[in-house]
């Protein structure tokens, strides 16, 4: 709490917050700096690594016999957190509020602990050797975050008590200025419609003064920033007032904040600038929640069927098909891979995933239009890739022979892939040519999220373990079908792999011939 009676301090404050306001707008970057957020085994470290740091800190304060409210504070969260995720620290840090927290305390909480204490400098050092989360990290995990709740129509209030489409999550219900975190990054990368959210969600609890008239002035221009002028002046009106209260009364903080309160009416869920006319964003959102974008009459004559008519083996053993969309076909096969196949995979590809990357201007880099990790698997490394081949060709009835290797591909909390296309159509001069169709297996249950969303033919295909999608990217002739344009899903809670095949023209050009009729299909 707040001691002196100088209403200098508070005017200075403003100033101050002014200054800091205006830099934190101005830094704004699309470039991705860090996904410890969408990726498990890094979460996991830095759960050992909060254990430790907790551990540490335990250690001073019983032998330095301090008597600190924030350390004690800060201990106490830490270790709160580290017993709630004790039973299963796996599904614990599975859902995204419960990792924003672990980021949080140890990129925000940690270096202030560290700056209360002058006796922690050998001890640690430990900790700092385990690369703890830093700035950037923390910004990242709040971008995911907000792509959640952009995607999944998520608001501040329900995820602040860790419930998620309406599920309740064990974990850590977020305090004023965790809420507040979340507000200032987003802010800071210039997002003001969810930063204003935020803020709104850190004052309705708030009780100290001076944290509440940072939040304040941080809405009041977001709301500014937002475009909405009226409501801006309303609360830098009141924003004034408490300024010139000077007051650290809590029940003065309490009085302010229902003021506020009762003014929260505007649904801040998106900025002015946020693109929703595009049809592709519209309708991709709109398929990952799960809604029905196509009538009765439109999905009639889609069927399930046995495979059994792509090879001999297919006589004893037949293919489990769902047909998802005829025109662009949209299919799904079940049971085609198995746990034990699955484990395989996964442990040929974990020790040397990579963070993936997107072709642009004629080279590859990352963005955070693509956020996960991958790995190419080729087939001389394990018996199971020629397997896999083959059982691909009896799905598809197409040639693997010139395809690209497997590509195994892990997405973490908020991992996605906007929508794209898989055929390359301005690189046809690739040996192989363009990519006549696509395989996806699907090797994890998905708790929320993750699906494959088919934006223009307004189809979804839902992440089922042990399943496949397959899909033509190309017309007979040869030409991009642009109908095929899909991305993948952000995972909301849980993690999601899958294992991509690419098939080549190169190969197929007798099993899949070329029609008489332009852009033909059948």
């Amino acid at each position: 709490m707040l001691t002196t009676n100088s209403s200098s301090y508070y005017g200075l404050l403003v100033i101050k917050l002014f200054l800091i306001v205006q830099f934190l707008s101005t830094c704004t970057n699309g470039e991705l700096k860090g996904d410890l957020f969408s990726s498990r085994e890094a979460l996991l470290e830095l759960y050992k690594s909060e254990n430790i740091a907790m551990g540490l800190l335990r250690d001073y304060v019983q032998e330095n016999k301090v008597d600190h409210d924030y350390l004690e504070k800060t201990l106490l969260e830490f270790e709160t957190a580290q017993w709630k995720a004790l039973v299963n620290p796996v599904e614990y840090l599975s859902n995204p509020v419960n990792a924003f927290m672990l980021l949080k305390r140890l990129s925000v909480d940690w270096p202030i602990v560290v700056d209360l204490t002058d006796n922690l400098n050998g001890a640690l050092k430990k900790v700092e050797e385990l690369s703890l989360p830093t700035e950037s990290d923390l910004l990242s995990a709040a971008l995911s975050l907000e792509r959640l709740q952009n995607t999944y129509n998520l608001s501040a209030s329900d995820l602040r008590v860790l419930n998620i489409n309406g599920i309740q999550y064990p974990g850590i219900v977020m305090k004023p200025m965790d809420c507040f975190e979340i507000g200032r990054q987003l802010y800071g990368n210039a997002h003001f419609g969810r930063a204003s959210e935020w803020f709104e969600e850190s004052l309705e609890n708030m009780e100290e003064m001076h944290y509440f008239i940072n939040a304040l002035y941080y809405l009041s221009y977001s709301y500014y920033k937002s475009g909405y002028k009226k409501e801006s002046a309303e609360r830098f009106k009141i924003l004034s007032e408490v300024i010139g209260l000077n007051s650290n009364k809590t029940a003065d903080v309490i009085k302010y904040r229902n003021m506020i309160k009762n003014m929260r009416t505007i649904k801040t869920t998106y900025d002015p600038k946020e693109d929703e006319w595009n049809s592709d964003v519209k309708y991709y959102r709109k398929l990952c929640r799960g809604e029905e974008l196509r009538t009765p009459k439109q999905q009639m004559n889609l069927k399930c069927r046995y495979v059994n008519d792509h090879s001999p083996f297919l006589k004893i053993a037949p293919l489990k098909l769902e047909i998802l969309n005829e025109v662009p076909f949209i299919a799904q096969y079940y049971d085609v891979i198995s746990d034990s196949e699955i484990a395989v995979l996964k442990e040929l590809a974990t020790p040397n995933l990579t963070d993936s990357a997107v072709y642009n201007d004629g080279a590859y880099e990352r963005l955070s239009s693509r956020i996960s990790k991958i790995q190419w698997l080729l087939e001389d490394e394990h018996p199971l890739l020629k397997t896999l081949s083959r059982r691909i060709e009896d799905m598809t009835a197409l040639s693997a022979e010139y395809s690209e290797p497997l590509q195994i591909a892990s997405y973490g909390i908020g991992g996605h892939y906007v929508p794209h296309y898989d055929w390359f159509g301005y690189r046809r001069d690739v040996p192989e040519r363009d990519r006549i169709a696509t395989l996806m297996f699907y090797m994890s249950e998905v708790q929320q999220g993750g699906g494959t969303a088919f934006t223009r033919a307004h189809v979804l295909v839902k992440p089922v373990k042990g399943s496949a999608a397959m899909w033509y990217n190309l017309y007979k002739d040869g030409e991009g079908d642009e109908s095929t344009f899909h991305g993948a899903c952000p995972v909301l809670v849980g993690q999601k792999w899958a294992a991509n095949k690419w098939l080549h023209e190169y190969g197929n050009e007798f099993e899949r011939k070329c029609d008489l009729v332009q852009d033909s299909l059948s």
